[in-house]
C-alpha cells in the first residue's frame, strides 16, 4: 500500500491525557485496491508497539508518530506526522468566603498577603489541604474564635498552578469599609482564571 500521512496536526488535550485518537485519523489518502487496517506508534517506540489507537499527556508537547497502513495481502507501509499536543483547560480555583468582621478584627497596620492569608483564608494546591478560617471576633487574643468557613484551592489538570494574590484596602479613619483580595491562578501554559474575596469591615457596637 501507498501511506500518505497528513504533513502535521494539533490535538488538545482533555483532562490529563486525550481520548484514544485512531491510527486513521492520521491518514491522508493512503491507497491500495484492498487496505486492511491501520496502526500507530510514537516514533522512539519499538514497533512492536503499533496498536490502533493513541493516546497523549501532559508531558507531550510535540511528538513524532508512525502511521502503519496494512492491505488485505498482509502488505504494509509507513509514514511520519508531527503531532503538536495543546492544553487548553484553564487552572480552577475557587476562593474562600465572603466575609463580614468587626472592626476590631482587623489591624489596619498589619495589612499584607501573608497577614490576610493567616487571618482571613488563603488559596491552597487541592480541595485536601485546605484548613478551616476562625477569627479572632475581637482582635483580643483571647479564645473567642468564630468559624466563618474554609480555604480556598486550586487544581489544574497538567501540574501545580502558580498563585498571585493582590489586595485593594478601603477603609476609612474609623476602620469601617472593604477589602477586595484577588487570586489569580496560572498554569505552566499561560492559560489563568481568577477569583475575588470581598471582607467587609463594619463596627456593629459603636
Amino acid at each position: 500500500p501507498v501511506a500518505i500521512c497528513r504533513t502535521a496536526t494539533t490535538i488538545n488535550l482533555v483532562g490529563d491525557t486525550t481520548s484514544p485518537i485512531p491510527a486513521k485519523n492520521f491518514d491522508e489518502g493512503s491507497y491500495d485496491c484492498c487496505i486492511d487496517r491501520f496502526e500507530v506508534k510514537r516514533m522512539s517506540e519499538d514497533d512492536t508497539l503499533f496498536r490502533p489507537s493513541i493516546t497523549f499527556n501532559c508531558s507531550d508537547i510535540t511528538e513524532m508518530v508512525v502511521m502503519r497502513v496494512w492491505d488485505c495481502s498482509g502488505n504494509s507501509n509507513t509514514c511520519m506526522i508531527s503531532v503538536n499536543i495543546q492544553d487548553k483547560v484553564k487552572p480552577f480555583i475557587v476562593g474562600p468566603p465572603n466575609l463580614s468582621i468587626e472592626c476590631n478584627a482587623l489591624d489596619n497596620k498589619s495589612l499584607s498577603v501573608s497577614y490576610l492569608n493567616s487571618k482571613f483564608g488563603k488559596i491552597v494546591i487541592g480541595s485536601a489541604t485546605r484548613d478551616s478560617i476562625r477569627i479572632d471576633k475581637y482582635n483580643d487574643g483571647t479564645n473567642d474564635l468564630v468559624g466563618v468557613g474554609i480555604d480556598g484551592y486550586s487544581t489544574d489538570n497538567c501540574g501545580v498552578p502558580t498563585i498571585t494574590q493582590t489586595f485593594i484596602p478601603s477603609i476609612n479613619s474609623c476602620g469601617i469599609g472593604t477589602i477586595i483580595r484577588t487570586f489569580v491562578v496560572t498554569d505552566k501554559t499561560g492559560l489563568r482564571d481568577s477569583v475575588k474575596q470581598y471582607i467587609t469591615i463594619q463596627n456593629s457596637k459603636p
